[in-house]
């Protein structure tokens, strides 16, 4: 028995929204939840890293998912012991049944079929790192620990905040959510007097502060808010 697989304690350290309570202006984002409603399909779940699945604002013309099904297997403690070719996603729905993503069904979709409007889940920064852990496992057999995902993830993190504070500003003075992430996506990018951009800064938790007053500021200029 892998005794280094984690668990959750409650559904709610995973969940960063469902169902409306999920936000239009965050970015698509790995551990997100959409329901395609195609012949063949229900719900899927990302689970390409950021930097594989896009090239600034624009996502790659497919995306690794996996679908999301119904599954026997109720009790978090037991996640540890078996069921590995699953990923558990529980109260997915805002209810007691256990949902879960079929890691032995990996598949790609077209980007354009992921649409905000028919996201209806985002995970926490720990969910998606128990997902990656549990895929790496399936996949390897290693067990890496989600402190490990953190500190490798956390700077896209930081990164998908802050764009999500962004889309917020520009869409509340009227720009569109492609157009609103696309400035964004151009805030971040811009390399200043030393050769570096906001994003690369945001590799060194030292200099994050600084990058979200960058774009807090640079929002206020550009959208009054």
């Amino acid at each position: 028995m892998p005794a280094e697989l984690e668990t959750w304690s409650d559904p709610d350290e995973l969940w960063l929204g469902r169902g409306s309570g999920t936000n239009p202006c965050r970015p698509i984002f790995t551990g997100d939840v959409f329901a395609l409603g195609g012949e063949g399909f229900g719900q899927v779940v990302v689970l390409e890293h950021p930097c594989a699945m896009r090239a600034g604002a624009r996502l790659a013309d497919t995306v690794l998912v996996a679908p999301v099904t119904t599954h026997p297997l109720s009790s978090a403690t037991r996640w540890r012991e078996g069921h590995f070719d699953y990923a558990p996603l529980p109260e997915l729905d805002g209810h007691t049944v256990m949902s879960a993503c079929q890691l032995s069904a990996l598949t790609r979709v077209e980007s354009a079929s992921l649409d905000r409007s028919t996201r209806t889940a985002c995970l926490l920064p720990f969910g998606v790192n128990l997902l990656q852990q549990r895929l790496v496992w399936y996949l390897t057999r290693c067990a890496i620990t989600t402190a490990t995902f953190e500190l490798a993830f956390s700077r896209f993190y930081e990164e998908a905040d802050l764009l999500e504070e962004w889309c917020e500003a520009a869409i509340g003075a009227g720009v569109g959510i492609e157009e609103a992430e696309a400035d964004g996506e151009g805030v971040l990018s811009a390399r200043g007097a030393t050769g570096t951009s906001p994003r690369e800064l945001l590799a060194d938790p030292q200099h994050r502060a600084a990058v979200r007053r960058l774009l807090k500021a640079s929002a206020v200029e550009r959208y009054g808010r």
